[in-house]
């Protein structure tokens, strides 16, 4: 089942209200590379806060939203090291540090780009380190 402009487009919007930079490029598949700056990720991290870049897929809102990434260098602010969900990889040609929580339950007449965003956000400020 794909989804629709009209939804990918909302899925944007909810998210530029929320966060004040906001930027999406098309994916050449019908969905979007999206870049949301300033993400509070909490004082255990370094640097605190974080680009978090994502892609909406096609047939958004009937898939989830995963895996997200953030800059290479995210380190934890005690030297420790990273807790599981967080790795190193290359993404778009760059290396990235990818966030892995996946949404097991997507449902699209809940879930929406911007709470999984929100989760990702929460994640990082309570995650067990």
């Amino acid at each position: 089942m794909a989804g629709n402009a009209t939804e990918f487009a909302e899925a944007v919007e909810e998210i530029e209200a929320e966060f004040d930079a906001v930027s999406s490029e098309p994916d050449g598949e019908g969905g979007a590379f999206v870049v949301v700056e300033s993400i509070d990720a909490g004082d255990r991290w370094v640097p605190d806060l974080l680009a978090v870049e994502f892609q909406i897929l096609f047939n958004y809102p009937y898939a989830a939203i995963y895996p997200y990434y953030t800059t290479p260098e995210l380190r934890r602010a005690d030297a420790g090291q990273l807790p599981q969900g967080l790795q190193r990889v290359e993404w778009r040609g760059r290396q990235v540090t990818q966030i892995s929580l996946r949404s097991n339950h997507w449902e699209p007449q809940h879930d929406t780009a911007l709470s999984k965003l929100k989760q990702v956000r929460h994640w990082l400020q309570t995650v067990p380190l």
